[in-house]
């Protein structure tokens, strides 16, 4: 299988369940470093999970500070 993301690290939200879950599972298949963002822990995590409620600004600023520079994409 092709790699075209290899070396690149892409944030995925919603990575739980759902598109989400499938976009992170694609990401990582392609060769990304992906970073599973979702309030719930998902059942079959993809990459490194952070925990956050992108609907409170709080937990918000403590996800910012906890992501690695260099970001290459979000799926949302």
């Amino acid at each position: 299988m092709s790699t075209p993301l290899a070396g690149k690290t892409i944030v995925v939200t919603g990575a739980a369940s759902g598109i989400g879950a499938a976009t992170a599972a694609l990401a990582a298949a392609q060769g990304a470093e992906v970073i599973s963002i979702d309030i719930q822990r998902p059942a079959r995590p993809v990459g490194r999970h952070l925990q956050a409620d992108l609907s409170d600004a709080a937990s918000i600023d403590r996800l910012v500070a906890a992501l690695p520079e260099g970001l290459n994409g979000l799926a949302n």
